[in-house]
């Protein structure tokens, strides 16, 4: 179970767009609570994804549980693939596309409308797809929780880090978020069509492994 929690995880944590949101965020005017809005956003959608997965959990039976969980790791790997496949199709015919419309109101966006950024920008399939793993392999509630919860710090380590460090080293930090301000900028596409296909391909074999 934890190899693949924590590589979903990891997963998780490296998509850009989240990272890229809330570098940003900080750089407006008010950033930080923008910051902190944005991140408890993400968080609280990420909570009720494993309290939900603790709660089917709790419901069903190794047997029960397995064929279910499957399926939907499957479906989450195709949709994930194929969001990917977008993006790579994308990149191929030339010019980058304009950025995303909500990247050009983040000057004037209040820290209600960070939260709910925050709560729909992520990739969620993946947190779907580590609670159907956990529900699928049925561990004890212990290590269910366990699980969930090492999801959850892992993955969202990458949006909490530039909050913490905007927060209590400003001016040491402000250097290394610029650079990678510059760098998510340029180069977000491209890391998320690779990411999004690679993770969408695992759990699809995964799924069809378990199916067969």
């Amino acid at each position: 179970m934890w190899g693949v929690v924590i590589g979903l995880g990891i997963a998780m944590a490296l998509q850009p767009l989240p990272v890229l949101a809330v570098v940003l965020l900080i750089s407006t005017e008010g950033g930080l609570r923008k910051g902190w809005a944005f991140s408890f956003g993400e968080l609280l959608v990420l909570a009720v994804i494993a309290l939900a997965t603790i709660a089917v959990h709790g419901e069903t039976t190794r047997h029960s549980a397995s064929r279910a969980a499957s399926w939907v790791t499957l479906a989450a790997g195709v949709v994930l693939f194929a969001g990917g496949a977008v993006l790579a199709l994308r990149l191929r015919r030339g010019p980058e596309p304009k950025k995303p419309r909500w990247m050009a109101k983040l000057d004037r966006m209040q820290p209600w409308a960070a939260f709910l950024l925050g709560a729909f920008l992520p990739t969620y399939l993946i947190a779907v797809a580590v609670g159907a793993h956990i529900v699928g392999t049925h561990p004890d509630t212990a290590a269910a929780v366990a699980g969930v919860l090492a999801f959850i710090l892992v993955g969202t380590i990458t949006v909490y880090t530039p909050v913490v460090l905007a927060q209590f080293v400003p001016d040491r930090s402000g250097p290394a978020r610029a650079s990678l301000r510059i760098w998510l900028e340029r180069s977000w596409r491209s890391v998320a069509a690779v990411l999004v296909l690679v993770v969408g391909v695992m759990l699809v074999g995964k799924g069809l492994v378990a199916l067969v």
